[in-house]
């Protein structure tokens, strides 16, 4: 989609968000919303292929790493204070 279009999307989107009393979303909370909503095929295929991949892992027994274990690493690499 050309940036002339996506202008004219988001501005219709804003608008009709704004016209059913979405007062209180910010400019970045409307821009945020519309992008989630036009997902290019192309980020959208990415996105399932992602979810799929992540689904095969589980199914094969892989659970991925401990959150709060990858929390205290970055911490301790960044020399941060523990967050206990």
């Amino acid at each position: 989609m050309a940036t002339q279009e996506q202008l004219e999307s988001f501005h219709q989107f804003a608008s009709e968000q704004l016209r059913k009393g979405a007062d209180a979303l910010s400019l970045s909370d409307l821009l945020d919303l519309w992008e989630t909503q036009n997902v290019s095929p192309e980020e959208y295929a990415e996105n399932v292929a992602a979810i799929q991949a992540s689904l095969d892992d589980l199914q094969a027994g892989e659970s991925g790493r401990n959150a709060a274990r990858i929390i205290q690493e970055v911490r301790s690499q960044l020399d941060l204070p523990s967050c206990s």
